[in-house]
């Protein structure tokens, strides 16, 4: 999957989970736009669930969550295999 590709899928979960758009920022935390841990958990298992991956625990780091940039990065290994 194209990297583009892979964001736009992230930004359509996240857009799910949080009600809005995140910001137009890929570097932005999404806890600044009001992500909490419950919507995060929801996030995991959005992205899991329609990317058709399973996110190791080691990788199950907030840090690796925190922004659309971030989360791109984290999963995008996870998505080529």
């Amino acid at each position: 999957m194209e990297r583009q590709d892979l964001r736009s899928v992230v930004v359509a979960a996240v857009t799910d989970v949080l009600a809005e758009e995140p910001v137009d920022d890929d570097a932005a935390d999404l806890r600044e736009q009001g992500m909490t841990s419950v919507e995060m958990v929801s996030l995991l298992m959005a992205l899991e669930d329609e990317l058709g991956i399973a996110i190791p625990d080691d990788l199950l780091d907030p840090q690796n969550f925190a922004s659309l940039e971030r989360i791109v990065a984290t999963v995008s290994p996870l998505v080529a295999r």
